[in-house]
């Protein structure tokens, strides 16, 4: 049996750990259905959609473990704070138990590490109980803003740090080894890391979360 820090990987047990994203465009109602579907039959973490299918998927995933998940100003983060807590709050009432926000990348490159620490504190108390997951986009930053990035997430009370949107390539496993040794060793705040197209097999994703990582983003979840 393969074990990975102190975990029996099984294919039950990594489909737990994987948040099944589908959020392109081309998506029409029976194609959401199928991935309702597919989210319940391997056990997912969540399902996540534009907020678009969001009531839909909430009510499919009725009675089943799978959380209903959605994303916040996806995947550029151009809006201001208060127009994403309002995005926040419409899928917190339409049922979203995770939300995947892309942080204000304007304030990373101004160093304004105040008002990114606002917004995540402030999304963090919009959510409640949902958990919150900010998208930092790693091959967007610089390393020493990673590190800063996720000390403001870490002190916001975040429930995970998403390394990158899935629209771009993977992270590379030193920025997954770098958000894990910034975090405080009791800290609650844990890592999901995300890629894109070829970027996905069976060995990137275990050795994400060899590196660190306690959840997958992804829609190859079958693969």
């Amino acid at each position: 049996m393969l074990k990975i820090r102190g975990y029996e990987i099984t294919p039950e047990f990594l489909a737990s750990r994987i948040d099944y994203a589908v959020v392109i465009p081309e998506m029409d109602e029976r194609t959401v259905d199928e991935h309702i579907q597919t989210c319940i039959r391997l056990g997912t973490n969540v399902f996540c959609v534009q907020p678009h299918y969001l009531k839909r998927v909430a009510e499919g995933l009725k009675g089943s473990k799978v959380k209903p998940a959605s994303v916040i100003d996806y995947p550029d983060g151009c809006s201001t704070q208060s127009m994403k807590l309002k995005m926040a709050e419409e899928c917190v009432k339409m049922g979203s138990m995770s939300l995947d926000m892309v942080i204000d990348f304007a304030a990373v490159k101004n160093h304004n590490w105040k008002l990114l620490t606002d917004e995540l504190k402030d999304l963090v108390s919009v959510c409640g109980d949902a958990e919150t997951k900010p998208i930092i986009e790693c091959t967007k930053l610089t390393k020493d803003e990673i590190v800063s990035v996720t000390k403001c997430c870490e002190e916001a009370g975040v429930s995970y740090i998403k390394t990158g949107s899935g629209r771009m390539a993977g992270p590379e496993w030193h920025d997954i080894l770098l958000i894990r040794d910034t975090l405080s060793k009791d800290s609650k705040t844990r890592i999901k890391f995300s890629g894109t197209g070829r970027f996905w097999t069976s060995a990137v994703a275990l050795g994400g979360f060899a590196c660190g990582a306690d959840i997958i983003g992804t829609r190859s979840a079958d693969q």
